[in-house]
């Protein structure tokens, strides 16, 4: 698969844990100025490490795994995240602005936010 910067898809998997939320960060935002939206990539990591914030204290630091999948179509940029499913973490939709949606929902035995930044 060639990757473009309006077509492309990978995953990654770290560790929950805190220690890598700054690498994650800056793929986030990385991911989002290649994908031509330098001018939200600040916002889209803010989500990005929010929602693994959350992930990570929903399964109070413990190590469990934490999946990254970041998607380019040429309308948007995807990034889901997959967590362990935790009671403690509630799923919910919030709108965070123009073009720019959050989505917490259960799959099964985890829950996965999908980021959605709609792109020009």
């Amino acid at each position: 698969m060639t990757m473009t910067s309006t077509s492309f898809e990978f995953t990654m998997q770290i560790a929950g844990g805190r220690a890598m939320l700054a690498a994650v960060r800056d793929l986030a935002s990385h991911v989002a100025t290649y994908a031509g939206g330098k001018s939200v990539a600040a916002t889209v990591a803010d989500e990005v490490v929010a929602a693994a914030e959350a992930a990570i204290a929903a399964t109070r630091d413990d190590g469990s795994p934490i999946d990254f999948r970041f998607s380019r179509t040429p309308d948007c940029l995807d990034v889901f995240i997959t967590c362990p499913h935790v009671p403690t973490l509630a799923a919910t939709h919030l709108s965070r602005g123009p073009g720019l949606s959050v989505d917490w929902r259960p799959d099964g035995a985890s829950l996965v936010c999908h980021i959605r930044q709609a792109m020009a």
